[in-house]
């Protein structure tokens, strides 16, 4: 996708950012959004086994002690995830409808977001690796479609991330050693559909996740550059789950005269949050900056 083909929304260049869409690769470095790191980090020269004729393209999780990441694939009908092996790349588990896969802290129980046939959603709750059904939930989500799941530290609480067009939010659940449940009236929506993934807290007391009124915020067109002078990138959304409270943080940057996002990078969006420790949140800005600060109210 070149520059010429992005629309002052950046509507485009945001749905490639999150789908690495067009890149036709498959080996470990080129073909996930989010990078592998960690103790079960594969060989450059592994290559993931395609979930039927797509590859995979973006890392979702990895088990906390075994070498399995979820990741998520894009084939025509819509946005699938299943589960590799880190080191070989073989296709271990692709449960059917499956959009979005998250393991629990204890690592033997998984929590997947399916597609029944009807258009309806539900979580659930299964084994790991047997996948023997524990609990599920319907899912009552606003007219866009779930596209992310992530557990908080506890175990407990689970946020699923939906998408439409033009609006985006989270929704929560409880879970216990036997039932899911949606939290009624708990979430939370945005009015744009740029948004980064939700992370946790280490004690999963603070949830947060970024969003943008529009990908290209420098300037009314991709090439076009900043006349200079501070802007609004986006902010970050901080859900305190004690209080029952959510509060914004506004994420400006000064910019110079002239300034373009860097070719190589490709990157004209806020990174996923990430919690330094329970009481420093960090985020990286698109100008190559990062901001710390607390989660809590100052």
């Amino acid at each position: 996708m070149s520059p010429d083909d992005i629309g002052s929304s950046g509507r485009e260049l945001h749905r490639a950012y999150l789908h690495n869409e067009g890149k036709g690769r498959n080996s470990v470095e080129d073909n996930l959004l989010y990078p592998l790191k960690g103790a079960h980090s594969p060989p450059n020269s592994t290559v993931f086994a395609p979930l039927g004729d797509v590859p995979p393209l973006r890392e979702l999780q990895r088990h906390p002690s075994d070498p399995f990441v979820v990741m998520a694939a894009f084939p025509p009908n819509g946005q699938q995830a299943a589960i590799w092996h880190l080191q070989t790349g073989q296709l271990v588990a692709a449960p059917i409808g499956a959009i979005a896969l998250a393991w629990l802290p204890d690592g033997a129980r998984l929590a997947m977001i399916r597609a029944a046939e009807d258009g309806s959603t539900r979580c659930e709750v299964v084994t790991w690796p047997d996948l023997h059904s524990i609990a599920q939930c319907p899912l009552a989500l606003a007219p866009g479609q779930p596209v992310d799941l992530v557990i908080s530290p506890r175990g407990d609480l689970a946020a699923c991330t939906w998408m439409d067009e033009g609006s985006a939010g989270v929704e929560f659940l409880t879970i216990t050693e036997d039932a899911v449940t949606q939290i009624d009236d708990a979430g939370y929506e945005v009015s744009t559909d740029v948004i980064t993934r939700s992370v946790f807290s280490p004690s999963g007391r603070y949830m947060a996740f970024g969003a943008q009124d529009r990908v290209v915020w420098w300037a009314d067109a991709y090439d076009q550059p900043a006349v200079g002078g501070e802007y609004e990138i986006g902010w970050i959304t901080i859900l305190d789950w004690q209080e029952h409270e959510f509060r914004s943080v506004v994420l400006d940057e000064v910019v110079a005269n002239g300034w373009l996002p860097d070719p190589e990078s490709e990157t004209v969006m806020l990174a996923d949050p990430i919690f330094i420790d329970e009481d420093h949140l960090q985020v990286s800005l698109p100008t190559g900056s990062a901001r710390t600060f607390s989660p809590r109210p100052q």
